[in-house]
């Protein structure tokens, strides 16, 4: 006989729900109320429930282990009413209860999170062996492990799976929460300490956006002799987080790998690190770690949590880094790969349809021409340009750039990028003005300044080759080889307009 056993209140969004995910695998529902005001004994009656009542007391426990004195079960689970049982899981769990030996069973909590498509998951023990010596421990955030350990169950995982929508709410909801958390976990932290519920602390502080406190506590936790190390390494990502943010790569790398030290399988630390080194110009390095963080962005039995990445955000900091070391073995390796994957896991499968013909010099289909400038969004348009410098057939790669400067008209890497190429085709005047343009938005760097200056000399644009020089001459004075060459591009310009004199 299984026990559902249950603490609520004020639940009537939710408990319905939750009480008919669990309607065709538990024999006995008790619902012990804490001062519920709306229509939720309705709803528990409704099922059949045994309902019990507790004043509240700021005590989870409390709560939870009343509820367990009047759960008659030969097995307990225990779940929170925004909590719904997978229905796949339900031969699994008549299973497991069918065993008489003192077991306790680690189950899937997964937690959607709100605008991510990426839930969190965690394994927390919800089903277990009755007995009147398991008890509940912690005001808040209370555990059953220890009185599990202590009284010599075998606690193992399973594959039962368990939804809680709690995180799923508006950040004005999960605020709240987190508030309240905040004063019972600094209130249970003041009488004793333990490393979970500090933990718990960091998460609650960065959870509010709270930065000074969560990098603070964050700190204290990596250097907690008896933290557990998968606390410490998710500790070093937060503030490895924060140094990208801050674009301190150097300290931000530093916490990445030590972070690492702690966890290899974390892959919001694997990304980290390829991020980093690929920010660094490290793109073998960057390839790897995103290598390893699609090979750990699976839900691993043994692990108690974890955060996980969209797929995509992995598949496309594999392709740059490819990409930008001009690696056709590693580029085609991730397109292969990523072969195996649906279709929807990149988003727009066109650019990578794009890419893999511009890096291996194949012949680009006449849609994704067309649609380019839909194709390719802001944050990819470097590297695409990239792709496009080594792609050979020239009249295919200026169909690209005319369609990108449709929508990028004001950007200046695509404008030099497309001057460069039209450059090549001896098309000098075209590339001029886009080189006049680009000039609108910066100062060419001065390999680009002087490819302007030779493009103005082969259109005869003389004009405007004397205005780049005066602004190269203000621009680069303390670069006195740069100084040098334009003096001597004077010359060359003094001596050209001398014979235009002499012919006029």
């Amino acid at each position: 006989m299984i026990t559902l056993s249950m603490i609520v209140k004020d639940e009537e969004k939710y408990l319905r729900d939750c009480l008919n995910s669990v309607a065709d695998v538990v024999d006995e529902i008790v619902i012990v109320d804490t001062g519920s005001t709306d229509n939720t004994i309705e709803i528990a009656k409704d099922f059949g429930a045994k309902i019990y009542y507790f004043e509240w007391i700021q005590d989870f426990s409390a709560a939870r282990n009343f509820a367990l004195s009047k759960s008659t079960g030969d097995w307990i689970l225990y779940m929170d009413a925004d909590e719904r049982l997978e229905k796949s899981s339900i031969d699994e769990i008549i299973e497991l209860t069918s065993s008489l030996e003192k077991k306790a069973y680690l189950c899937k909590i997964i937690c959607p999170i709100q605008n991510s498509n990426i839930p969190e998951v965690i394994k927390y023990v919800r089903l277990f062996k009755n007995s009147t010596e398991i008890r509940f421990t912690g005001s808040l955030h209370e555990q059953i492990t220890p009185s599990l350990d202590m009284n010599g169950y075998k606690i193992l995982h399973s594959s039962v799976e368990i939804f809680h929508l709690g995180y799923n709410v508006s950040t004005e909801e999960m605020n709240k929460k987190y508030e309240r958390n905040l004063i019972h976990l600094n209130d249970e932290l003041s009488n004793r300490f333990d490393p979970y519920l500090y933990f718990k602390l960091c998460e609650t502080y960065a959870g509010l956006g709270d930065v000074t406190n969560a990098l603070k506590h964050y700190t204290i936790l990596t250097q907690v002799a008896e933290a557990p190390s998968i606390y410490k390494a998710h500790a070093y990502k937060y503030l490895a987080y924060y140094e990208m943010e801050n674009n301190n790569y150097i300290r931000a790398l530093e916490y990445t790998l030590t972070g690492l030290s702690f966890d290899k399988s974390i892959p919001l630390l694997n990304i980290a690190a390829s991020k980093i080194y690929l920010h660094n110009n490290d793109y073998l390095n960057a390839f790897n770690y995103s290598m390893i963080a699609l090979e750990t962005n699976r839900f691993d039995e043994n692990k108690l949590f974890e955060t996980y990445i969209e797929d995509e955000e992995i598949f496309l900091v594999a392709f740059t880094s490819a990409a930008l070391a001009f690696n056709r073995d590693m580029y085609n390796y991730v397109y292969k790969k990523l072969q195996n994957y649906p279709m929807n896991i990149i988003n727009d499968r066109r650019f990578v349809n794009l890419t893999f013909a511009l890096f291996n010099d194949l012949q680009v289909e006449d849609s994704l021409i067309k649609s380019a400038d839909s194709i390719v969004k802001q944050c990819n348009l470097n590297f695409i340009l990239n792709l496009l410098k080594n792609y050979i057939d020239v009249e295919t790669k200026l169909n690209i750039l005319k369609r990108l400067e449709d929508r990028y008209e004001e950007e200046y890497s695509l404008l030099i990028s497309f001057g460069k190429n039209l450059y090549e085709m001896k098309r000098y005047s075209e590339a001029a003005e886009k080189f006049d343009k680009a000039l609108m938005k910066y100062m060419p760097e001065p390999s680009d300044l002087f490819l302007v200056i030779s493009c103005n000399m082969f259109a005869g644009n003389f004009t405007k080759i004397s205005h780049l020089i005066r602004l190269a001459e203000n621009q680069y004075k303390s670069h006195p080889e740069i100084i040098i060459k334009l003096n001597e591009l004077k010359v060359k310009l003094a001596a050209v307009n001398y014979k235009e004199d002499l012919n006029a």
